[in-house]
């Protein structure tokens, strides 16, 4: 049995570059790798907290990261891969360097969660290509779909 993924297209903040992500409906909140959020360095508002507080690190597909917390404002793609709905200011975390890391020992892909993300407040349609009808696509929207067996973001 194959392991299928969800994948979305983000584009963050003023950067015109689109990034894959994958949608993890378990995981919590979105996460950007070091290499992805070295893009758009201007565009996120560092969150403050006590000099004496700290993060537990993350876990990412068995890798362990240092992060800060951070705003973003995030647009997510349609149906048709453009950047149809309005932008999101989402809270996520941002991978730290470590330099006593190798490359493949770091984070390489984008994560969407559903918490305080891209995702909440919308709707995840799930329905037959048009060009493979044995096939399914999925698409994000924010308008509430007719059909009743579309999942949203509070189902998931």
């Amino acid at each position: 049995m194959s392991n299928r993924r969800v994948y979305c297209h983000l584009l963050v903040g003023r950067d015109p570059v689109k990034h894959t992500a994958i949608v993890d409906t378990g995981a919590p909140t979105t996460v950007f790798p070091f290499r992805v959020w070295q893009r758009f360095p201007a565009d996120i508002r560092w969150l403050k907290f006590a000099d004496n507080a700290a993060t537990k690190p993350g876990t990412l597909g068995g890798v362990a990261y240092q992060y800060k917390l951070g705003r973003v404002a995030v647009r997510m793609a349609g149906r048709d891969h453009t950047p149809t709905l309005p932008p999101v200011d989402v809270i996520a975390q941002f991978e730290q360097l470590d330099p006593m890391k190798a490359p493949n020992e770091r984070l390489t892909r984008a994560l969407v969660g559903l918490q305080l993300g891209p995702l909440e407040g919308r709707y995840l349609v799930v329905g037959p290509r048009r060009d493979l009808a044995e096939r399914c696509e999925a698409w994000i929207t924010g308008e509430r779909p007719v059909d009743p067996l579309v999942l949203t973001s509070a189902t998931l």
